[in-house]
C-alpha cells in the first residue's frame, strides 16, 4: 500500500474513532447523570435544600410573591434550580433565565411532577404560597460530559496520528541507517520490503545505484592498477635502454675524434633529447604516484623557517644566477617555525624553478620574498614570461599540477598567476605551534 492512501486511511480511521469515542463518552455520561445524580432522591434532596434557602432569603429579605425581579436576581447569583410561583391569577415562572407568565397552553403540556418539579409551601409577606422548585444543576454537568468528551476525542485523534507518524519516522530512519551502511566495506543489499510501495521502490534503485556503483569502482580500480603496472613497465622498459643510449652517445663524443663540428652538434642535440626524454619518463612517473588515487607518506618535520627557505631559495637563485638570470631576493624578517616534509619541498621547489628556466625571461629579475602574518608562512616567486621560450611548451601543466598536489598533501597552498606578462607563484604553509 502506498503511503498516500495508507495516510488517508489513517486519517479518516482516526476521524471515525474520533467521533465513536465522542458519541461513546456522551452517552455514558448522560447515562450516569439521568440515573445517578437526575435519580429521583438526589433530586428530591436537592429541591429540598434549594427550597431551605430560598425561604431564608425570603425572610432575610421580606420579599412579596410579587417581588419577582428579587427572586430572579436570587438564582441568577448561582443556584441552579427554577422555580414556579403559584397565584391566585396564576402561575409564574422564575429562574436563571429571568421570570415569565406562564400561559395556559405552556400548563397544559404537563405536569411539574413530570417536569422533575417538587412542591413546597414558601412564607411570604403576603402570604403563603405553593411553589414547585426544579434542579437545573445537571445542565454544567452535561456541559462539562461535552467539555471533557471534546478534549479526550481530540487527544486521541493527535496521538493516534503521533504514533502513525512516529512509525513512518522509524522506517525512514531504518531505511537511512540502511543507505548509510551500503557504504561500508562488503554492504550487501537492502530489505526492499519496507513497509509501503515508495519505501519499496526507492529501496530497488538504491540497491540498483549500489550495483553500478560497485561495478564502476571495481572497474576503475582494475583500470587504475592496469594503468599502474603499465606506467611502472613503460618507466622500466624505457629508462633501461635510454640510460645505455646516453651512455653509448657520451662515450661516442668523448672517443671519437674524427667527427665533424656539424656531427658533433647532432651528437649533443641527440644527448639532450635523450635527456628531456628521461626527464618526462621521471616526471610522468611520479605524476602518476602523486595522481592515481593513493596518498603518499609524508614525514613531516619541525624547521626553523628563516634558515630553511635562505638554505633552498639560496641554492635556486645561485642556479638561476648561473644560467644568466638576475634575482632580487627579500628575506624572511620573522622568527618562526613550521612542519614540512623536506623531500616533498625539495620537489616542488624544483619544480618551480625548473618552470622558471624554461619559461621565464632572462632579461629581467626574478623576484623571491616571503612573509610571516595571520598564523601563516608566505613564499612568492615572481617573474617575466620569456614571449618566445626555448623548448616545446608545456601543455598540460604537470610540473604546476604536482606543486599543487605536493603543497595540499603538506597542509598548505600553492596559487598560481599569470597576467600582463608576469608569472607569479605564491606557497603558503601553516605556522608551527610555539613549544
Amino acid at each position: 500500500m502506498s503511503l498516500h492512501v495508507r495516510s488517508a486511511l489513517m486519517i479518516l480511521g482516526g476521524v471515525l474513532m474520533t467521533f465513536l469515542i465522542y458519541r461513546g463518552i456522551i452517552l455514558l455520561g448522560s447515562w450516569a447523570v439521568g440515573t445517578i445524580y437526575m435519580s429521583p432522591e438526589a433530586v428530591s434532596k436537592r429541591n429540598e435544600q434549594v427550597s431551605q434557602a430560598f425561604q431564608s432569603y425570603v425572610t432575610q429579605e421580606q420579599l412579596s410573591s410579587d417581588d419577582l425581579d428579587a427572586i430572579s436576581g436570587w438564582f441568577q447569583n448561582g443556584i441552579e434550580a427554577d422555580m414556579i410561583i403559584y397565584e391566585a391569577e396564576g402561575a409564574f415562572d422564575v429562574g436563571l433565565w429571568g421570570h415569565d407568565r406562564l400561559t395556559e397552553a405552556e400548563l397544559k403540556k404537563g405536569t411539574p411532577e413530570q417536569w422533575g418539579y417538587s412542591f413546597f409551601t414558601i412564607t411570604f409577606q403576603n402570604g403563603t404560597r405553593r411553589v414547585a422548585i426544579a434542579d437545573c444543576s445537571d445542565l454544567d454537568i452535561h456541559d462539562g460530559v461535552r467539555i471533557f468528551a471534546m478534549i479526550v476525542s481530540f487527544l486521541v485523534f493527535v496521538g493516534s496520528l503521533l504514533f502513525y507518524f512516529r512509525r513512518i519516522t522509524r522506517l525512514l530512519q531504518s531505511f537511512t541507517d540502511d543507505v548509510v551502511s551500503l557504504g561500508r566495506p562488503h554492504a550487501e543489499h537492502i530489505d526492499e520490503k519496507r513497509g509501503f510501495s515508495e519505501l519499496n521502490v526507492l529501496a530497488r534503485e538504491v540497491n540498483r545505484m549500489h550495483d553500478v556503483i560497485t561495478d564502476r569502482t571495481r572497474s576503475a580500480q582494475d583500470a587504475l592498477q592496469a594503468n599502474r603496472e603499465l606506467i611502472t613497465a613503460l618507466s622500466h622498459d624505457i629508462r633501461n635502454p635510454l640510460t645505455s643510449l646516453i651512455g653509448y652517445l657520451d662515450l661516442l663524443g668523448m672517443e671519437d675524434a674524427s667527427l665533424t663540428e656539424a656531427q658533433r652538434q647532432y651528437l649533443a642535440a641527440s644527448v639532450d633529447k635523450a635527456d628531456r626524454i628521461r626527464a618526462l619518463t621521471s616526471e610522468m612517473f611520479r605524476y602518476f604516484l602523486l595522481f592515481s588515487g593513493e596518498t603518499p607518506s609524508v614525514h613531516m618535520e619541525r624547521f626553523d623557517a628563516q634558515i630553511l627557505l635562505q638554505q633552498m631559495l639560496g641554492e635556486h637563485a645561485i642556479d638561476l644566477e648561473t644560467r644568466g638570470f638576475t634575482v632580487h631576493s627579500d628575506a624572511l624578517s620573522t622568527v618562526c617555525e613550521i612542519e614540512v616534509d623536506i623531500q616533498m619541498l625539495h620537489r616542488v621547489l624544483d619544480n618551480l624553478f625548473s618552470n622558471i628556466c624554461k619559461y621565464a625571461d632572462p632579461a629581467k629579475p626574478v623576484e623571491l620574498s616571503a612573509s610571516a602574518e595571520d598564523g601563516q608562512l608566505s613564499v612568492r616567486v615572481r617573474n617575466a614570461v620569456n614571449p618566445a621560450p626555448s623548448g616545446a611548451v608545456e601543455s598540460n601543466h604537470i610540473g604546476l599540477r604536482t606543486c599543487a598536489a605536493i603543497m595540499e598533501l603538506l597542509s598548505g597552498t600553492f596559487q598560481v598567476e599569470n597576467q600582463n606578462g608576469f608569472f607569479t607563484a605564491v606557497l603558503t604553509f601553516p605556522l608551527a605551534a610555539e613549544m
